[in-house]
């Protein structure tokens, strides 16, 4: 008579536990969906993601890599300094059960770099993780304390799209007419010269982005491009909407009439042989607009 009751208990005792995960499985899904309360003396940080979902992106330099590219603004904006502490990155599937949980010290996982968040700091995390047909989703969450000594946690959901964003090879954006409307000017020489830093030889894009009309614009989206010597794309990153004006330095996607914005990018020294800006936008009745720019990368290092 006691196998049975045993039994019994066991069986009780298993399905207890498959309960209690599923609770936490379901917990920790809604946690990266609860954005903190912007409360007054508390830091506030924004993430903000580069593609809103995030689409596959394709390897050109030979390899058969297709990957999501992980990106993202991390912004405060509520006038008060943040440290992180922690960081966890978790990914789900299509039933939204974790596949993956890690969590690391500060800059253990998303390579900031500095784990100090001043007010109105702007600082863009790129990174980069293969297709797996089992991920549906990426939760990201930074946890610190604020300047006042308020311990925070600010996540962001990630929603992962099976379709590719829109690449153009180094001959079409090398061939491509600008629009008339919209002018990307160039600062410095043709082609680009290294720069001597404290921390390597860089390349250091500045760009001057001209609304020469006399509508306002609206920014859509933006591409920065690294091609290889043979002309095979090394980096590509794409950003949508408010990230992609972050990106020319406002916060909001609005280019107004007669104004002109600086933008610029850095890029350690490599095998790389050109590079290319693209950046479309609307103008007030729906037309789109579209300028480009293309310029070679020298192995000269310029003159200090």
């Amino acid at each position: 008579m006691k196998k049975p009751l045993t039994y019994l208990l066991m069986l009780l005792v298993l399905c207890s536990c498959f309960t209690a995960a599923s609770a936490e499985e379901e917990s920790l899904w809604a946690m990266f969906q609860q954005q903190p309360e912007r409360l007054e003396d508390h830091a506030y940080v924004e993430l903000i993601p580069l593609m809103e979902p995030v689409k596959l992106t394709r390897a050109q330099n030979g390899s058969e890599d297709v990957y999501w590219t992980l990106d993202f603004w991390l912004c405060e904006t509520n006038n008060v300094g943040f440290t992180i502490e922690e960081e966890r990155l978790v990914f789900f599937d299509q039933d939204l059960t974790p596949v993956r949980d890690i969590t690391g010290g500060a800059d253990e996982l998303f390579h900031f770099y500095t784990n100090q968040i001043n007010p109105g700091d702007f600082m863009l995390f790129n990174d980069a993780y293969p297709k797996d047909e089992r991920l549906a989703y990426i939760g990201m969450m930074i946890t610190g304390t604020d300047a006042n000594g308020h311990k925070l946690s600010f996540p962001m959901l990630y929603e992962l799209s099976q379709e590719f964003v829109t690449s153009h090879t180094a001959e079409e954006l090398a061939a491509q007419t600008s629009s008339e409307s919209l002018l990307l000017i160039p600062n410095g020489e043709s082609p680009l010269k290294l720069r001597e830093m404290e921390d390597g030889l860089w390349w250091i894009t500045e760009v001057t982005v001209n609304n020469p009309t006399e509508e306002p614009m609206l920014i859509k989206d933006f591409d920065i491009y690294y091609f290889n010597t043979a002309g095979a794309a090394v980096t590509h990153l794409h950003m949508d909407g408010l990230a992609a004006a972050l990106m020319c330095g406002s916060s909001s996607q609005e280019l107004p009439a007669q104004s002109s914005w600086l933008i610029g990018d850095w890029n350690p020294n490599g095998d790389k042989g050109a590079m290319a800006v693209r950046l479309t936008t609307t103008d007030p009745a729906g037309n789109e607009h579209v300028a480009v720019l293309y310029r070679e990368l020298s192995k000269e290092v310029a003159a200090q």
